[in-house]
């Protein structure tokens, strides 16, 4: 107990590491794997009894890789293939190609030491000391788990294993899993039910193994194969009745015990999944209990044995005589499942070259004769697998792709190959299509052959020619589901009475009544309790501005892009400036509030055009160019769009009716429906929440001109109209309001319905009251049918008809048609004002007059639609708003004739084909956008890098920006130039500040233009003083006096020819000191950093300029010394200076460099 403590603490303090450590090979890619041969692991348990060891799986891993290296000879990485193994039940050791190392083997799995194990070694990996390139296996269920999650978040690396036999192991949502398993559990299910379904039965028993006394971790394959079987029944996959799982067999319930109380007289068809000898067991019992009849047939799945196994599998020659016959007779109602063994020479020779390889290398003595099973060609063929998606990986990306597990693996996805096993098929899920074998005795040899295939991949259920069961019956036909007469003749002997019979039927009857009343009384109770929850309730607290998270500047900035690409870039209509023009003057307008109870622009933070009554559409306002804007904010991760309730004379009542209407509009769920997300009612804070549509409103796009929409987009936006409104129609009601400006749409150019229902919420009668006369209201009522207008002149809590919305649609259509506003009228008609309009629309036409409308010309149509369709759209258009309403269409019928024109004007009819030229030229305008930010943004940075390389040395400054601090470093020899302009102080007094600023500029750009020069560096300017250094950052030996003493000459030499611009006739002098010695230099400062120099020998220089005369260059005694050693220089002895701090010092006049003398002695 104590040794499993300490394991225990061991693998958590390693989990703990790969946990920190993992971050780095979370995204797949591992770059020490890509300088490194092919790692490998090979996972395996060493103990014979598993249906597949290592000593069986070895020789068949070792023949398939060297089939690889004679495939790809001189390969750079496939020839060079290492491999590690590691026991599930026993220690693990490196080995290079003979594989032959041995090990001590355990008889069961140890799931501490093997978490440990791995644990310790994904740890290498993750932390980039090691690689591993792929793992095969494991082949336990209980060790795949395990080593999933290590695999997958420790550099996606592929797993190809032959176990994971579980069907819990189908779901790769977060596996590099690779399933070569010769068998998928869900075709054996499907197996099961093809042959129930043909053969008419609805009843079966699935009895599977689960012996006692092994840990989870140790048990067998048949349990895995019998569980999946198990919970695909109890799920009603099979789509059966009456099934029943038996569980704990072995040593719980006796095969006498499962065939009498689990099987009995109520089921005809029964399937085992149990190792061979227990299978054995109960079908001899099954003779000696007389369920060998004829009325019982047993299906047997056995995947794992022997070809000889199979082939007689009644037999025991350590049986006696009585029991083998028995067994014989007994088979003769079993059928066997089995997988379709490879055939042909090519397996025969494979499978003797395993044999003797298992037998002479790796002491497996008792390796039974003829084919191995399929689960070791599947190791081998899984090799292949790897090898060929190695390969394509090497050829896609070069050697770094092998350091991105989710490549190769990607690679093995839907592919088909030749392996040993024959054809291999991998699907999309990384699993292999399987091929199965229905086995049944031959009466004759009492020899088990193959009667029918069934092919896995193609899901299809075949007979072999010439074969069929033998049923062994009178008939020899499939037994009914349920015989005549009970099994076993149980019910001929029995019968009800007339009066039983009746009270069955009697009570059934009362109990469906009284499951149907009581089915009513919950969904009342539960539909009481979901109106009392108002989960629609969002408090102003959960609404989070975009501005208090870097995620929302992010999102808006997007938005910007998006919106800015739709509308053409920055000449559109919607432009940053023109809206915040807009902004402004709405607030203006509004005493500092703006209309439709949004918020000003100090309070906005992410906006959407929006109108005074929709949530994301363009503005009813007088002035066609003014927009108005609506508040975002984030709730629960998500941009939500804002719109604020009218203010109310009286607090709101949440009624029963008004908590159905809020029910029934979020329960509202459809692809063209804006969707309600709830409600925040806490004052001043009401607002309505939706789903935010960055696009904004149809009436937006419309509007814009920068936007082209040709026919089949017209087109599809109508459609999504009419699917908007079918399905408003008939899961909640009439609209009453549509619009162009209620039209939404998102970031996938889907046209949503919005402004629907929550009347009350609104503001109903109140708010109409208070708008009633005001320009937007007339204008906004031009899209509502006339007969409403005249119901709502009374009645103002009228909510609309399906008819009115038909109109609205045409009204819409005819909009969406001529891009000229709303109510387009022709001949000059449309400058009349909106409530004129709508006067004349209220009142009904006089006989024989037609009704006022929106003009539909054919001559104003955009080009693109040819004379037919033309008249069919312009018909449709009329009907819709006809005087009539019971004389207008359906929304599914004008859906019906709108498709038609859809699927003409799109050409060929594939409609897809022109959505994605539209979506691809967007696209390409999305991509031009970015490379000219790119592009501005890289400009920016170097002008940046410049600035910093202005103000530090290029090498302090790049190392600034690789984000890395820069220490202060110490220098054993520079040189040092100070130097001031004599009389400075007196020309700054006769000129004024920006002639001595312009004076300053022209001598230190002239200056600077000098040093660059040499190997020296300005350290800084105050005033009209001049401090360079030569010798650092970056040091150059001694040469640093050199540079000084020529930058000093060559400055001496300019400063007789500089010309003063105010004062022409002067001439500045200029004093130089100079002075060689050690230094200390560092960056100081945070903000507006310097580089500094500190020591004495910045003070003893400035000492020598201080100490100096004009128009001489004053050098120190170390100068000097530096300067001899180099040669070449003209100096000469100025004596003994006395300086401040430093006493008496030797000092020299330094005159010129060779023959050119600037200042002679």
């Amino acid at each position: 107990d104590r040794l499993n403590v300490a394991m225990r603490l061991r693998i958590l303090l390693l989990l703990l590491l790969l946990a920190a450590s993992s971050s780095a090979a979370s995204s797949g890619s591992n770059e020490i794997c890509a300088e490194v041969p092919l790692r490998l692991l090979l996972v395996a348990p060493r103990n014979p009894r598993y249906y597949v060891s290592l000593p069986g799986l070895l020789p068949a891993y070792n023949l398939a890789w060297n089939r690889v290296r004679s495939r790809y000879p001189g390969h750079p990485v496939l020839a060079h293939a290492h491999t590690s193994v590691i026991y599930e039940d026993a220690k693990w050791y490196d080995f290079a190609d003979d594989h032959r190392a041995v090990s001590e083997a355990t008889d069961t799995v140890d799931p501490y030491y093997l978490s440990y194990r791995m644990s310790q070694y994904f740890y290498n990996v993750s932390s980039g000391r090691q690689c591993i390139h792929a793992i095969f296996g494991p082949t336990i269920d209980y060790s795949v788990t395990q080593l999933m999650p290590f695999a997958f978040h420790t550099g996606r690396i592929p797993m190809l294993t032959v176990g994971a036999l579980d069907e819990a192991f189908a779901d790769k949502s977060e596996t590099t899993l690779v399933r070569l398993t010769p068998l998928q559990t869900r075709d054996i299910v499907d197996i099961i039910g093809v042959f129930m379904r043909s053969n008419g039965w609805r009843r079966v028993t699935v009895i599977y193994q689960r012996p006692q006394r092994l840990p989870a971790s140790d048990i067998p394959a048949s349990l895995s194969v019998g569980k999946s079987i198990a919970a695909w029944c109890t799920g009603r996959q099979l789509k059966l009745d009456g099934v029943e799982c038996v569980f704990e067999l072995a040593g719980v319930l006796q095969p006498s015990e499962i065939l009498l109380s689990r099987v009995g007289d109520s089921k005809s068809f029964v399937v085992l999944c149990a190792d061979p000898d227990t299978v054995r067991d109960i079908m001899i019992k099954a003779y000696e209990h007389g369920f060998i009849n004829g009325e019982y047939v047993f299906f047997n799945i056995d995947l794992f044995s022997s070809e000889q196994l199979t082939a007689r599998p009644w037999h025991r020659s350590s049986d006696t005589d009585s029991n083998n016959q028995a067994a014989a007779i007994a088979y003769r109602t079993l059928l066997t499942v089995t997988l379709r063994r490879a055939a042909g020479d090519r397996y025969a020779e494979f499978s003797r070259r395993v044999r003797e390889r298992a037998k002479a290398d790796y002491g497996l003595a008792d390796y039974p004769d003829g084919q191995v099973n399929s689960f070791v060609g599947a190791i081998h063929d899984a090799v292949l697998l790897y090898a060929l998606a190695v390969n394509d990986t090497l050829a896609e990306f070069g050697p770094a792709g092998l350091s991105n597990g989710t490549l190769v693996t990607e690679r093995m996805r839907n592919r088909t190959f030749a392996g040993i096993t024959g054809r291999v098929s991998m699907n999309d899920n990384a699993d292999r299509d399987a091929d199965y074998s229905l086995l049944d005795m031959d009466p004759a040899t009492l020899n088990f052959t193959v009667v029918a295939n069934y092919h896995g991949g193609e899901k299809r259920y075949v007979p072999v020619k010439d074969k069929r069961i033998d049923w062994y019956n009178r008939n020899n036909r499939p037994p009914p589901d349920v015989p005549e007469c009970g099994f076993r003749n149980s019910k001929c002997s029995k019968d009800l009475s007339q009066v039983a019979k009746y009270a069955v039927a009697v009570l059934l009857v009362l109990i469906c009544v009284l499951a149907v009343l009581v089915l009513l009384i919950y969904r009342r109770l539960r539909l009481e309790s979901e109106l009392q929850t108002m989960n629609w309730r969002i408090s102003w607290s959960e609404l989070v501005p975009p501005g208090d998270r870097l995620a929302a500047l992010a999102a808006a900035a997007e938005a910007a892009d998006v919106e800015a690409l739709s509308t053409g870039g920055g000449g559109g209509a919607f432009t940053a400036a023109s809206r915040r023009r807009r902004r402004h003057n709405q607030c203006d307008n509004n005493d500092g509030h703006c209309g439709g109870g949004v918020c000003c622009p100090e309070d906005l933070e992410a906006v959407s055009l929006v109108s005074q009554d929709t949530i994301a559409g363009v503005p009813i306002s007088r002035v066609p160019a003014a927009q108005l804007f609506t508040r975002t904010a984030y709730y629960k991760g998500s941009l939500v769009a804002l719109k604020q309730l009218p203010a109310r004379s009286k607090r709101l009542e949440l009624n029963h009716k008004l908590l159905l209407e809020v029910k029934r509009v979020k329960d509202l769920a459809s692809d063209n429906i804006v969707r309600f997300i709830g409600a925040c009612l806490d004052p001043p804070n009401e607002y309505l929440v939706t789903e935010y549509c960055p696009k904004g409103s149809l009436q937006d796009i419309l509007e814009n001109d920068n936007i082209r929409l040709d026919w089949m987009f017209k087109f599809s936006l109508m459609l999504d109209i009419c699917r908007g409104m079918i399905y408003l129609h008939q899961s909640f009601g009439p609209h009453g309001n549509l619009k162009s400006s209620n039209c939404l749409v998102d970031s996938r150019f889907s046209l949503k319905i919005a402004d629907f229902g929550l009347r009350s919420l609104r503001g109903g009668r109140e708010q109409k009251e208070k708008e009633a006369d005001t320009y937007a209201a007339f204008r906004s009522k031009l899209w509502t049918a006339p007969e409403l207008l005249r119901i709502a002149a009374s009645d103002s809590n009228f909510d609309g008809t399906k008819e009115g919305d038909v109109y609205s649609f045409g009204i819409i259509a005819q909009e969406t048609m001529y891009r000229k506003g709303v109510f387009y009228l022709a001949d000059g008609e449309d400058c009349v004002e909106p409530q004129e309009l709508v006067s004349r629309i209220r009142s009904p036409p006089e006989p024989q007059q037609q009704p006022l409308r929106p003009s539909l010309s054919l001559e104003e149509l955009p080009p693109g639609l040819d004379g037919d369709r033309a008249h069919a759209l312009l018909s449709l258009v009329g009907s819709c708003w006809r005087e009539e309403p019971s004389t207008r269409p359906t929304f599914n019928s004008v859906k019906s004739r709108v498709g038609r024109l859809n699927k003409e004007a799109a050409g060929s009819g594939n409609i897809l084909d022109n959505l994605l030229q539209r979506m691809e030229l967007y696209s390409n305008n999305l991509e031009t956008l970015v490379a000219k930010r790119t592009d501005q943004y890289l400009e920016e940075k170097k002008k940046a890098e410049n600035l910093l390389y202005c103000m530090l040395p290029k090498s302090v400054a790049t190392t600034l920006m690789r984000g890395e601090s820069v220490a202060a470093e110490w220098f054993d020899s520079v040189t040092i130039y100070f130097s001031d302009i004599c009389g400075f102080t007196a020309l700054s007094s006769e000129s004024t500040p920006m002639e001595v600023v312009t004076l300053l500029n022209d001598l230190y750009t002239l200056f600077d233009c000098i040093i660059e020069r040499y190997d020296c560096y300005k350290v800084e300017t105050i005033g009209d003083a001049y401090m360079v250094v030569s010798g650092l950052p970056v040091r150059n030996g001694i040469n640093h006096a050199r540079e000084i003493a020529r930058m000093a000459l060559n400055f001496l030499e300019h400063i007789s020819t500089f010309r003063i611009r105010h004062k022409p006739e002067e001439k500045l002098k200029l004093r130089i000191g100079i002075n060689s010695g050690p230094v200390c230099a560092g960056v100081v400062g945070l903000k507006m950093p310097r580089y500094c120099l500190f020591g004495d020998t910045v003070n003893t220089a400035s000492r020598m300029e201080s100490n100096g005369l004009p128009l001489k260059i004053h050098i120190s005694a170390s100068t000097f010394t530096i300067l001899q050693s180099l040669g070449g220089f003209v100096t000469t002895v100025r004596g003994e200076v006395e300086m401040k701090g430093k006493g008496r010092q030797l000092t020299y006049w330094l005159h010129g460099e060779g023959d050119s003398i600037v200042d002679p002695p």
